[in-house]
C-alpha cells in the first residue's frame, strides 16, 4: 500500500523522533502534530513544512481535525519521573494524560503508541505522598507492575489502561533500552499499543486479569556483537583516542548510523556538545541544525527525546506479539530488513 494510506497523528510532538520511529515501520505520513513548545515547534516545522500543528492539546478540538489510523503520544513525564515530584497522573504535567484520553475517545484510531518512562508502571495514579488515592486498594499485581509493603493502589498504568478499556480498547506494553538497538546509553523507556479490542483475546495475549505478556522485556533486540566486531566497514568514523573505554560502544553506533560521532565537548571548553548528545539520539542535525536555538534549548529539546530505532524496535514487538494482525493489514514493513542507515 503507498505510505499516504496510513495517517499518522502525533500528539506531545516533541520534535517529531516518536513519529520517525513509528513511520519506520509502517510507512504512512504525519497528517498533523500538536505541540505548543515553539521550540520545538520550530523544529518540526523545519522537517515536516506542510503538516498542521495544532498548538495546545489543551485547546484541541479533536472532532474536527483530520481522522487518522495511527495515532502517538507521548505524553509529560515529569510527574511520572524518579527523578521528578511522583505525583502520578495528578501532576499538571503527566496529568495531561487526559487529552491522550480525550483525543483517542475522539478520533478512534486503529492503533495508538504511547511512550513514557518507566515511572508509568510504578509510580501510584495520584500523590505520590503516601495518602490513599482515590482508587483506593484497586490493583494488586506484583508480578505485572511490582509492588510495595501496605495496600495496593492504583498505579499509572492502571489508569491508562482502565481508561482504555473504557474507550473499548486492547493494549500490550514493552519495555526497550536505547542499548538494545546498539545505542551507546540506556535510556529505559515503556511503549505501550492500544487497538479496539474485539471478542476474542489477541494473538499472544494469555486472557488472564493481570496478563503477564505485559512484562518489561529487558533484552530483546540488538545484542552486542564479539569483542573486535565493532569496526566499521566504512570510514566515517570519529578518532578513536577521544573515547577511552567507551570506543567500541561508539564505533558500534558509528556502524549502525552511519554518522561518525561529534567531538564530545564544544571546542576549547569543557561543555557538553549539543551535537554529541543529538549524535546520541536523533539524525545529525535534526535539532542543531534548527535556526534560532540556543545551546540549552537544544539540549533540552534532545534530551526530551526518544531514539527513533528504539521507538521502531518497540513497535515491531508490539505488533509481533500482541497487535491483532487485521489492525493494520498489510501496512507494516520492516525497516531494519531494507539496510542501510537512519
Amino acid at each position: 500500500m503507498a505510505s499516504a494510506e496510513v495517517a499518522i497523528g502525533s500528539l506531545f510532538s516533541g520534535v517529531g523522533e516518536l513519529d520517525l520511529g513509528v513511520q519506520s515501520v509502517l510507512d504512512g505520513r504525519v497528517a498533523w502534530h500538536c505541540e505548543n513548545d515553539p521550540r520545538a515547534a520550530s523544529v518540526l516545522a523545519r522537517h515536516w513544512p506542510t503538516t498542521p500543528n495544532l498548538g495546545d492539546i489543551r485547546e484541541g478540538d479533536f472532532d474536527r481535525v483530520e481522522p487518522v489510523d495511527v495515532l502517538t503520544a507521548g505524553f509529560p513525564c515529569q510527574d511520572l519521573s524518579l527523578a521528578g515530584p511522583r505525583t502520578g497522573l495528578s501532576g499538571p504535567r503527566s496529568g495531561l494524560w487526559q487529552h491522550t484520553a480525550r483525543a483517542i475517545r475522539s478520533l478512534r484510531p486503529s492503533l495508538v503508541v504511547v511512550e513514557n518512562v518507566p515511572g508509568l508502571l510504578s509510580i501510584r495514579a495520584g500523590s505520590g505522598t503516601g495518602e490513599d488515592d482515590e482508587a483506593g486498594s484497586l490493583e494488586s499485581c506484583p508480578t505485572c507492575l511490582g509492588e510495595w509493603t501496605g495496600q495496593p493502589r492504583m498505579r499509572a498504568l492502571g489508569v491508562v489502561l482502565s481508561e482504555l478499556a473504557g474507550f473499548g480498547y486492547d493494549a500490550g506494553w514493552v519495555c526497550v533500552r536505547a542499548s538494545d538497538v546498539g545505542a551507546p546509553h540506556r535510556r529505559f523507556r515503556v511503549f505501550l499499543a492500544a487497538w479496539p479490542a474485539t471478542d476474542a483475546p489477541p494473538r499472544g495475549r494469555p486472557p488472564a486479569a493481570h496478563p503477564h505478556g505485559g512484562r518489561c522485556r529487558g533484552r530483546a533486540g540488538y545484542q552486542p556483537q564479539a569483542k573486535g566486531r565493532y569496526e566499521p566497514a566504512h570510514r566515517g568514523q570519529s578518532p578513536a583516542h577521544w573515547w577511552g573505554g567507551y570506543l567500541p560502544a561508539v564505533r558500534r553506533w558509528e556502524h549502525l548510523t552511519g554518522q561518525a560521532a561529534p567531538r564530545p565537548t564544544a571546542p576549547g571548553t569543557r561543555r557538553l556538545s549539543a551535537e554529541f548528545v543529538e549524535w546520541m539520539m536523533l539524525p545529525a542535525g535534526w535539532v542543531t541544525g534548527t535556526p534560532g536555538l540556543s545551546r540549552a534549548a537544544q539540549l533540552h529539546l534532545i534530551g526530551n527525546s526518544v531514539v527513533p530505532q528504539q521507538a521502531a524496535h518497540a513497535l515491531d514487538l508490539l505488533l509481533t506479539d500482541w497487535v491483532p494482525p487485521h489492525i493494520l493489514p498489510e501496512r507494516r514493513r520492516d525497516a531494519r530488513a531494507e539496510g542501510g542507515a537512519w
